[in-house]
């Protein structure tokens, strides 16, 4: 099954009246969602198929695909139509926002369309990783934030672990091995972006945490034409190339 999602962004500038005259501020606008999809099966095909358009009066188009999401529940279109303005006003996106969820798996009987959202929201949840400002103010401070993803049988685990640029970081011992599976992971690329260079890590030792259980104290190394120094020890250049790369690539990396 193919799925796809289009959608428009604009900066839009309200103006708010106070006793002293009129302020303006900027906020982001998410408007004109549409939403497809088509899939082949061992005996069906469907073609691209459109079901939902925000890009209209109405609370969204096909007219035939809003009575299937909605059950043709007339008593519904009031919570919608306020949920598609709350989600504009909040710079969210309706198609995914919390309210049109709980409307449509209340009324909708079509398990497929449910089907398509849900596996959407999964995907959002679990596969989209957002490079956000809170990330990019820890690598300022030198701490690299890497995200990991878990499974063991039918369960998973979703989590971050900030490692230190400068000096040691102390990692639950059951960590251990995902820190460095995704270190040789990411070392692929970045040896191509940075000949010769590589990043490992040093066990340091073991501490206990504050939790009782077993840590292990590492560091991460710098290794350059068979070199190898405390990645802290390199220029702040180098540093900063590193630890944007080392971020953005295990991040990515380690959802492949």
């Amino acid at each position: 099954m193919h799925v796809r999602e289009y959608f428009h962004i604009k900066l839009y500038e309200e103006f708010s009246d106070f006793i002293d005259g009129e302020i303006s501020s900027y906020k982001i606008i998410v408007f004109n969602e549409n939403l497809h999809y088509s899939y082949k099966s061992d005996n069906r095909i469907q073609r691209k198929i459109e079901l939902i358009n925000t890009d209209t009066d109405a609370v969204f188009e096909p007219k035939t695909k809003y009575d299937i999401f909605t059950n043709r529940n007339t008593e519904i279109d009031l919570d919608l139509i306020v949920a598609k303005k709350v989600s504009r006003a909040s710079s969210k996106s309706f198609i995914f926002s919390v309210e049109f969820f709980k409307i449509i798996k209340e009324n909708c009987q079509n398990k497929e369309y449910l089907f398509i959202l849900d596996s959407l929201a999964s995907y959002g949840k679990n596969e989209l990783f957002i490079i956000d400002t809170q990330n990019s103010g820890l690598i300022s401070l030198n701490v690299l934030p890497v995200s990991f993803r878990l499974k063991e049988g039918n369960k998973g685990t979703i989590g971050r672990i900030p490692i230190a640029l400068n000096g040691t970081t102390i990692i639950p011992m059951s960590f251990l091995h995902v820190v460095k599976k995704m270190m040789n992971n990411m070392n692929i690329v970045l040896s191509q972006i940075i000949p010769n260079l590589t990043v490992s890590i040093t066990e340091l030792g073991t501490k206990i945490m504050k939790d009782n259980s077993e840590g292990c104290m590492i560091q991460l190394m710098s290794n350059r034409n068979g070199y190898e120094i405390p990645l802290q020890y390199e220029s702040e250049g180098i540093k900063k190339i590193v630890s944007l790369l080392l971020y953005t690539i295990l991040n990515l990396l380690q959802w492949l």
